[in-house]
């Protein structure tokens, strides 16, 4: 009976001992749970600022009419700085398909097999390769329009959707670099959490040695 009411005693009184004496586990543990919980709302801060495609078309295959957010822009073949292919297996069917991410003067366009417009973005793809001689570089995972620091410069300045309007654009990279900093620092501190743990057990694992007084 005695050892059941310690127990109990021990079970309540355990949060407030931690709240007076809070360990490293605990304040490591705290941090990363603050991290997580601070990466998932500006996941929720990026999906809100970002802008959703919802139709494109080209009625003359030159001139592309990009309508996002009940605004319509205009692009051509020679505002593509990137092309990028990468090929996945969709999670219940297992089948492969293929998610196309080009990047233009006036932000990126993403699409997957499944959109209405995904047909109109590959058209986009074969007229900017078709402009710059690269026609045979079609089914490459990656085609940049110049293979200099500069164009690589101006697609990193351009990582947001088109129709994204001005004044939102600094605050989408703040949010974006925030939720990487995030990540990176709840990593750093799972890292600390885990490893001196399993020092501590290798510690204790290891002998512990005696002296042995030799008789006289």
């Amino acid at each position: 009976m005695g050892k059941f009411v310690e127990k109990v005693v021990v079970r309540i009184l355990k949060p407030s001992l931690l709240a007076q004496r809070p360990n490293r586990e605990v304040l490591i543990g705290l941090f990363i749970l603050a991290c997580f919980i601070a990466a998932l709302l500006c996941s929720v801060a990026i999906s809100m600022l970002t802008v959703k495609v919802s139709a494109i078309t080209a009625p003359d295959n030159v001139d592309f009419l990009v309508k996002s957010n009940n605004q319509v822009f205009d692009l051509v073949p020679g505002d593509v700085l990137r092309i990028e292919r990468t090929s996945v297996k969709k999670a219940f069917a297992g089948q492969d398909t293929e998610i196309l991410k080009i990047y233009t003067t006036q932000g990126f366009i993403y699409a997957v097999p499944d959109d209405s417009y995904y047909a109109a973005v590959q058209q986009l793809a074969v007229a900017a390769l078709r402009l710059n001689g690269a026609l045979d570089q079609a089914g490459a995972q990656v085609w940049m329009k110049n293979n200099d620091e500069k164009t690589l410069d101006a697609v990193r300045q351009k990582a947001y959707a088109v129709g994204t309007q001005e004044d939102r654009r600094p605050v989408l990279f703040a949010v974006l670099g925030l939720q990487n900093l995030l990540l990176v620092a709840s990593g750093l501190a799972t890292l600390l959490l885990i490893f001196p743990l399993r020092l501590d057990k290798d510690a204790e694992r290891a002998p512990v040695p005696t002296r042995v007084e030799q008789p006289a």
